[in-house]
């Protein structure tokens, strides 16, 4: 980890001298570190953990305070524009995402925002919509994006990055109103536009995206949500409240289908959208989650519909998927109607060992929580409680499991934003944080801090360790406002362990490999993702709290492809570096 000053002289370098230089600095010294794991991997067939004396005794009280801060001075001017002209074109409903990954490989997140522009304009005639900024200590940040060559014209929702290629580079997809964009890490501080070449040009409206090795040959696939058959043409439709216009509901255009594609492994990807039968359904994608649901070591796939039904694919191999949404219990709330869901959190936020589903929805509706209940069966629980009562005066967004005191149980962050300004109605919203307790109950935190006591116009957000402290902190998009970072300073906090892993039989990232632990006999679980359900990117590593207990005990990685790794004690307060098949590399955490 370089300083800040040392950081800010290199950076200074960079631009004199062009970026090429420093990035590959980095990229050796990320080489050598590589080279280190691999030199582990072959000359160990069992991993174990070289092992940090014990951990303190984590105390926590059974009420303990959530608290997150707003990050001063960070150096990010983005603001997403939805080119808001009282046109009222649907297309400025949906604001836009950001991207946590560490493009260059040098230890600190960066962040890419994706920008809207105006849905009726020629993107010929628009700027670049794409804004990349590289990470510093001291949660700092600079504007890159002239230097890294990212320029995107289209009128942009959501990104997601992943290795495509697997030469340790995470590379960039985007989602946008009637186009696409893909492009691929340098590893040299620059990206390479491919959307043309690599078969992933998409000329419809599309939400979010989600990559995962969907047919185990060891790359990423790729799978993008269509919304909404909407022309670019201006006059809209005049759609009113009383008499205010409004954005007129979804529902006046026809629904799209979804897209997949089948990564070939040569930098060119293959639509599978017919042959899969993912094309037959036709409902308003806007949010994606892929995961092993049923633990038959195939990714399904979860997908938000707005005011439709949502959709889950049970993958059955050989590119056949399954529609069970209505059979498994997702596909409506527990009053069996349709929702205008946006968001998908999933996570085990019961603590049973399985992965439940929550969707974000529109107002006077509520945010669901799907329980699993296993063989690919949920249940909605999540009437009349706490996440019900908070959350149905308001429009839900991105949705975030975030353990915020590591006390083992997961919290949820959700962000809010009317889609039009209607009457009687709050068009700018808080956001709420949930904080998890044991049972399955829950208790609004909305007391966090001063981000939860303002109204925002809330759309994308991701978790991740910007300060270094490995402890998760959140960052929020809005549209027409700068971007939140909200640092993470719970208070007392629990123990917990760090998890990184790298593919070498599954893809790089280890995306959709699931991690399964014990404590006291209690079974958890947690899944690597990279997108989060919502427009939005973050980055793999994970970050699990474990209360009061001093360790875990038989830790097990079931990799995407290949034998699963078992670890039978990890200590508290221990980061774990995990190549599949080789050693795992432990060293001690902040306390």
């Amino acid at each position: 980890m370089r300083n800040l000053s040392f950081s800010i002289i290199c950076f200074s370098i960079c631009f004199a001298f062009g970026y090429a230089g420093v990035s590959q600095w980095d990229r050796w010294n990320y080489w050598e570190k590589d080279k280190k794991l691999f030199s582990e991997y072959l000359h160990h067939s069992h991993p174990e953990t070289s092992l940090t004396p014990s951990p303190k005794k984590a105390s926590l009280s059974p009420r303990n305070q959530l608290s997150f801060q707003i990050a001063e001075n960070t150096g990010l001017t983005f603001e997403y524009q939805n080119g808001d002209q009282k046109e009222y074109h649907l297309a400025e409903t949906l604001g836009g995402g950001v991207g946590v990954f560490d493009f260059d490989n040098d230890g600190i997140n960066d962040l890419v925002f994706v920008d809207g522009g105006i849905a009726y304009q020629p993107a010929k005639d628009q700027g670049n919509h794409l804004k990349i900024y590289r990470g510093f200590p001291e949660v700092k940040f600079q504007d890159i994006t002239r230097a890294s060559a990212l320029d995107w014209k289209g009128y942009g929702h959501g990104c997601i990055v992943g290795d495509v290629n697997n030469d340790g580079f995470d590379d960039l997809f985007i989602t946008g109103y009637l186009s696409t964009g893909f492009f691929l890490n340098q590893g040299d501080g620059t990206f390479q536009e491919s959307t043309e070449a690599s078969g992933l040009l998409i000329n419809r409206w599309n939400g979010s995206a989600s990559f995962c090795d969907l047919d185990a040959d060891g790359d990423v696939d790729l799978y993008v949500t269509g919304y909404a058959d909407t022309p670019p043409s201006v006059p809209t439709p005049i759609c009113k409240s009383g008499e205010q216009r409004i954005h007129c509901h979804p529902h006046h255009y026809d629904a799209i289908p979804d897209s997949i594609f089948e990564n070939l492994g040569d930098g060119t990807f293959q639509d599978r959208s017919e042959i899969s039968a993912i094309s037959k359904q036709q409902e308003y994608g806007l949010g994606v989650f892929i995961a092993d649901l049923n633990y038959d070591s195939r990714p399904d796939i979860f997908v938000a519909n707005d005011g439709d039904r949502n959709l889950l694919f049970q993958n059955n191999g050989d590119w056949e998927f399954e529609e069970v949404g209505i059979v498994a219990g997702v596909a409506f709330n527990s009053k069996g109607r349709s929702m205008g869901s946006m968001g998908i959190a999933c996570a085990d936020f019961n603590t049973d060992g399985t992965l439940d589903l929550l969707t974000t929805n529109f107002s006077g509706e509520r945010n669901v929580l799907f329980q699993n209940i296993g063989k690919m069966l949920f249940r909605d629980d999540s009437l009349n409680t706490p996440i019900d009562h908070a959350s149905r005066s308001l429009v839900g967004w991105a949705a975030i499991p975030i353990d915020g005191d590591y006390d083992g149980i997961m919290d949820l962050f959700v962000t809010n934003g009317h889609v039009t300004e209607m009457p009687e109605e709050m068009y700018r919203q808080p956001p709420l944080l949930m904080r998890g307790l044991p049972h399955g109950a829950w208790d609004d935190a909305h007391s966090a801090g001063d981000y939860f006591q303002q109204n925002w116009h809330g759309r994308g957000a991701a978790k991740a360790d910007f300060n270094g402290d490995y402890r998760d902190d959140l960052i929020v998009s809005h549209i027409s406002d700068r971007p939140s970072i909200l640092e993470n300073r719970s208070s007392p906090f629990g123990n917990r362990v760090a998890i990184s892993l790298i593919g070498v039989n599954c893809d790089r990232n280890a995306i959709c490999a699931s991690i399964t632990y014990k404590i006291e006999e209690r079974l958890q679980i947690h899944q690597i993702n990279l997108n989060n359900g919502y427009l939005c990117s973050e980055p793999g590593q994970v970050i699990i709290g474990i209360g009061e207990a001093t360790h875990v005990k038989d830790l097990t990685i079931n990799w995407p492809r290949g034998e699963p790794t078992l670890i039978p004690k990890m200590i508290a307060n221990t980061k774990l570096e995990i190549i599949q098949g080789g050693e795992a590399i432990a060293s001690g955490l902040p306390y």
